[in-house]
């Protein structure tokens, strides 16, 4: 049996490091998978269930040269932690006693007099003790990471007599340090943000009225009063109460929707204007909203192929620069007679130059940042290969019922017999059906309601199982069902058969009403397509999506119907979940990268075989959500369109990340050679690449879903019965 233990790190600077941490740690005989973050300082191991494991693994990572601390369950969330950034007093005492210096040197006229020289050392191990305590390790260990070549080259710059040098270097890292956990705390504050949706409190109703408890201790199957404009605490049931519920942290959606008794709540959201009572479905642990949360962190440890691919070069670049500084400190004395200290002086700006910090920091900040902007929108995505699949998206296939349409019944068309209006046609239907809890009833009474249509009192309801149903209607027997079931009752539909082919044509369900066995008319229904459906088709198409197909179980007709509506020419109908699955396969082979995209239980195998995996309203449906490589937590396809300009600009920016680190580093290089390059301007090079990869990353935080359609407008927060 495995277990995961968790802990929080230091000294770990970049994936070059936590790859070595991985592989120590792979060789031991109780770990059975380990993952380093060096954005998020978190380690995460799966071991065997053995008792002394955990200090086991500390103690090994210890013995590299690093610091680890064991997590705690209740800590081991991101978001629950307050990141220890490095403050910026050693950076301010470095440049204070690097200037107090250059002041008292132009002062006396001696560079070299004892003061100053004090002065720019103190600087130097101001600015720079934690790195060469670090760089001390690593070299101890076998290891030359950026600590020690900083180490290498601070020490080296005192040995040749370059203190000024020695201490303006210390002092810009120092900066730099400051700087970049500055910036790149940024990256977390959307987790942070999630963290701060659930509420810290909840109102339990016992015997003796509402007793306010920590939101923690909310147990399943506890009655919770949720008061107007608080936060729900536990995902739930209306028992009593109805209210419009803000939903928009959770899953983006703006508008906000209508809940009654018997309909479910997620923890987080935020109640309207009714009092709710509720019963909590899980433990606070359980909700939606947590599982998200621990679901984000989860991605943004995981690593996308770019960022594997760049760790891979760097874990070979920095020896290499190491290897090619000692030639170039020795082989122009030795053989070409030339002077040390030109090339030692340069040899050592080369060291410094060698940080592979801007190129190492432009993928997984970007990544992060990416994952972060994402869950701000409602799109959960699970680790960074999936965003980089995004990016290379040609093809699109799409389930139906509850992606393209909302997956109930709406009412398309009314049609009267002669001498009979729609109206009246309408008003007996939704008479009968009032009593009915059938979708197709439900729709046609809902229907009625909205255009303002009154309707009778009924009596004697009686529903006849995959027919229809009957009712006396002021004191007439009325009934609503398929058409044949009312033919098989003796009524003549001969008249409403032109207008029962049309509908049907056209993939509609088709009911007929009959008033003591006369025709009186016909109700055509179909599911409601999703108002952002057609303009979400309409951007992919924009985007360079080649193919569109949708695949669905319903019948052809109806799929047609639905896909020239949306402007979908590739339609699949009457499958099964098998041959959803053949086709998914079909489809990747030819168009190449396939994003699937349907409810995440019923799709299930499809989602598997794409490319990539979405799943619809993810936020209703925790298979749902452990289903799908990405989750739409709201019912809004619109989001599709997003996430794939999301992960373009992404991907984007991690190009532009890379190519201007390694241009960078050409240029600097190019510098050493002939002595341009000084030791503090190799430093300032490599901090401003650094800082100006992590600001650009940090610019996919500020992403807006252009072009974004608002939701359906919510039902009303009260229910009006019109009837006479």
């Amino acid at each position: 049996m495995s277990v995961i233990t968790r802990y929080r790190l230091s000294g770990i600077c970049c994936g070059v490091e936590a790859g070595q941490v991985e592989r120590k740690l792979s060789g031991m005989s109780c770990v059975l998978s380990v993952r380093v973050d060096p954005a998020t300082s978190r380690m995460s191991v799966t071991h065997k269930e053995e008792e002394a494991a955990p200090e086991a693994i500390r103690r090994t990572v210890v013995d590299m040269g690093y610091d680890a601390q064991l997590l705690a369950p209740e800590q081991a969330k991101l978001s629950d932690h307050v990141e220890r950034r490095a403050g910026p007093w050693p950076a301010l005492a470095s440049a204070g006693l690097v200037g107090g210096g250059w002041a008292l040197a132009t002062y006396l006229g001696q560079e070299f007099h004892p003061a100053v020289v004090s002065m720019y050392v103190a600087a130097a191990l101001a600015g720079g003790a934690r790195t060469f305590m670090l760089g001390i390790r690593g070299i101890t260990h076998g290891r030359f990471d950026m600590n020690a070549l900083m180490l290498v080259g601070v020490a080296g710059a005192v040995a040749i007599g370059e203190f000024a040098e020695a201490g303006t270097v210390a002092m810009l890292f120092s900066v730099s340090n400051w700087l970049e956990s500055r910036a790149a705390a940024q990256t977390r504050e959307a987790i942070r943000a999630l963290a701060a949706i659930a509420p810290a409190t909840a109102n339990r109703i016992t015997p003796e009225g509402p007793v306010t408890i920590s939101a923690d201790e909310v147990a399943q199957g506890d009655r919770l009063l949720v008061r107007p404009g608080e936060r729900i605490p536990a995902d739930g049931t209306i028992l009593e109460g109805e209210s419009e519920i803000n939903q928009a942290s959770l899953t983006g959606e703006s508008m906000p929707v209508y809940r009654k008794v018997g309909e479910d709540v997620l923890a987080g959201t935020i109640n309207g204007a009714g009092a709710l009572e509720i019963e909590a479905k899980c433990a606070a642990k359980d909700t939606t909203i947590s599982r998200v949360i621990h679901m984000v962190e989860e991605a943004q440890s995981e690593r996308a192929p770019v960022q594997d691919t760049i760790d891979q070069f760097a874990r070979y670049y920095t020896p290499a620069v190491l290897i090619a500084a000692i030639a170039l400190a020795t082989i122009p004395p030795l053989l070409m007679h030339a002077a040390w200290y030109p090339w030692i002086y340069r040899a050592l700006s080369l060291i410094v130059m060698a940080c592979p910090c801007a190129l190492v920091v432009s993928t997984p900040v970007a990544l992060v940042a990416a994952i972060g902007a994402a869950a701000k929108h409602g799109v959960l995505v699970k680790g960074g290969m999936y965003l980089q699949l995004a990016a290379k998206t040609t093809a699109v296939a799409l389930d139906k019922t509850g992606t393209l349409t909302r997956g109930v019944p709406e009412v398309k068309a009314v049609h009267g017999a002669p001498g009979v209006t729609a109206a009246e046609a309408l008003a007996l239907a939704a008479s009968v059906d009032e009593s009915s809890e059938h979708p197709l009833a439900e729709a046609i009474v809902a229907h009625a309601k909205a255009v303002g249509q009154t309707f009778a009192d009924s009596t004697d309801f009686y529903a006849v199982l995959g027919k229809g149903a009957e009712a006396v209607v002021d004191g007439k027997d009325c009934a609503v069902g398929v058409p044949e079931w009312l033919a098989e009752r003796g009524t003549d539909i001969s008249m409403l058969q032109p207008a029962i082919q049309a509908e049907r044509a056209q993939g509609r369900t088709v009911v007929a009403i009959a008033e003591n066995g006369v025709a009186k008319g016909l109700i055509a229904l179909a599911d409601a397509i999703r108002p952002e459906s057609v303009a979400a088709v309409a951007e992919l198409h924009k985007l360079g999506v080649k193919h569109i197909a949708m695949l669905t179980g319903d019948h052809e007709a109806s799929a047609l119907a639905v896909a020239k509506e949306c402007g979908i020419d590739d339609v699949r109908a009457s499958l099964m979940p098998d041959d959803k699955l053949r086709i998914v396969k079909e489809l990747k082979e030819k168009h190449g990268c396939l994003v699937m995209v349907g409810d995440g239980v019923n799709d299930a195998p499809a989602l598997a075989e794409a490319t990539y995996g979405i799943a619809m309203g993810a936020a209703g449906s925790g298979v749902a959500l452990e289903t799908a490589d990405i989750a739409l937590m709201g019912d809004d396809l619109a989001k599709l369109p997003f996430l794939i300009r999301l992960s373009r600009k992404t991907m984007a920016i991690i190009q532009q990340n890379v190519t201007f680190a390694i241009a960078v580093k050409l240029v600097a290089l190019v510098a050493v050679l002939p002595g341009f390059l000084t030791l503090w301007l190799a430093v300032l090079s490599d901090i401003g690449a650094t800082l100006l990869v992590t600001l650009n990353a940090l610019r996919l935080l500020a992403v807006r879903e252009h072009g974004h359609l608002a939701p359906p407008p919510a039902a009303p927060a009260h229910k009006h019965h019109h009837k006479h």
